[in-house]
């Protein structure tokens, strides 16, 4: 006799000023009767290959929101970490409670975007390919602010070095 396994699981992640993200995931399916008395763990395998599929599902669906969600300030602001959502919500770029959920890195700064296209320029650097090998990104605009960081220190240190400079360039 079939048997019907309903999984179903949310998250949702909370936002500075009182806002969220969410998701959630149900799926449906039909299994033979028999697993439950013939082969509890077999159908126990198929609960949580269930599960990971929903986790895998909302884990990319906030992903996916958290990167439509920051867009720049339309007033521009000075240190690029306001944003807001489409609601027009102000949001900063980081969770500060550990209960939130997943902590989502800081994006890079303007400063360090405007310093890696300097950098990149002055080296005849092609910083598409750069973020595409270091980082599978492809703006500049995409690495959090360690990213950048490290990035900056790596390509100075790189052309110090070439130039014979020992650091000082």
């Amino acid at each position: 006799m079939p048997m019907t396994l309903k999984v179903g699981l949310t998250r949702k992640l909370g936002q500075p000023d009182f806002g969220s993200l969410g998701a959630s995931c149900d799926v449906q399916l039909e299994l033979d009767g028999a697993l439950l008395f013939a082969n509890p763990d077999a159908l126990q395998e198929k609960i949580r290959s269930a599960y990971a599929a929903c986790e895998r599902a909302i884990t990319a669906e906030l992903s996916r929101q958290t990167h439509l969600e920051v867009a720049p300030e339309a007033s521009g602001s000075a240190n690029g970490n306001r944003r807001h959502d489409r609601n027009g919500h102000l949001h900063r770029e980081t969770r500060q409670n550990p209960s939130d959920g997943p902590r989502i890195p800081r994006r890079a700064t303007s400063s360090q975007i405007r310093a890696l296209y300097a950098i990149a320029n002055r080296q005849s650097l092609n910083l598409t390919e750069v973020l595409r090998d270091r980082f599978r990104l492809y703006k500049a605009e995409e690495l959090s602010i360690a990213q950048a960081s490290q990035l900056i220190d790596e390509l100075k240190a790189a052309h110090s070095g070439a130039n014979g400079t020992g650091g000082r360039g």
